[in-house]
C-alpha cells in the first residue's frame, strides 16, 4: 500500500476525533461515539463504502 506521500495517495483510515474541522490527510473522521459503533459492528477488513 503507497504511503500518503505516494501522488495516488495511501491508506484511508476510519477514526474518531471529530467532525468538528478539516484536519486529516484523507482519513475520514468521525465523531467519537460514532465511530465507537462501527468498532463493535466491524471487523478488520469488513468492506466499508463511504457516501457523500
Amino acid at each position: 500500500m503507497p504511503s500518503v506521500e505516494h501522488p495516488l495517495g495511501g491508506a484511508i483510515g476510519l477514526h474518531g476525533g471529530g467532525t468538528w474541522r478539516d484536519w486529516t490527510l484523507g482519513c475520514i473522521a468521525l465523531n467519537n461515539r460514532d465511530i465507537e459503533t462501527l468498532y463493535i459492528l466491524l471487523q478488520v477488513g469488513d468492506p466499508v463504502t463511504i457516501m457523500p
